[in-house]
């Protein structure tokens, strides 16, 4: 979510937290739909993973999944706007390759989550899409 630190400064933590689950219950759905999973959540946004049968099924998969996530963010802008908020803009970084998928951490609190280049690739294209052109 871009400008999530100066749209929520000022602002009570539960109308933090509300604006988050309400974007997420507006988008996650777009991935589970298309057959990925949300890895975890990261503030204002989350990693998601496609792990289809092959590298096309998850290619497909996630290209899906971006273009539904589009459709979602619009109606949920639409939300926003007759509430009189101002619309959210996002960003995403998709990247198809080899990861590793384990249990991570300190024994006793290690979750599921995914690591590798793909995923720093994805995380870097996603930072990428922040950056504005001028033509």
């Amino acid at each position: 979510m871009r400008g999530f630190t100066a749209r929520t400064s000022g602002q009570l933590p539960y109308d933090v937290v509300f604006l988050l689950n309400r974007f997420f219950d507006a988008i996650v759905p777009c991935i589970t739909q298309a057959g990925g999973g949300v890895d975890k959540y990261l503030g204002d946004g989350l990693l998601a993973v496609f792990e289809a049968k092959d590298a096309q099924h998850s290619a497909q998969a996630s290209l899906t999944a971006a273009n539904t996530i589009g459709q979602a963010l619009e109606a949920f802008n639409e939300a926003l706007l007759a509430e009189g908020e101002l619309p959210v803009q996002i960003g995403m970084g998709l990247h198809l390759g080899e990861l590793v998928i384990g249990e991570i951490g300190a024994a006793g609190n290690a979750p599921r989550t995914i690591i590798g280049d793909s995923v720093n690739t994805a995380s870097r294209l996603e930072g990428a899409s922040k950056v504005r052109r001028l033509n």
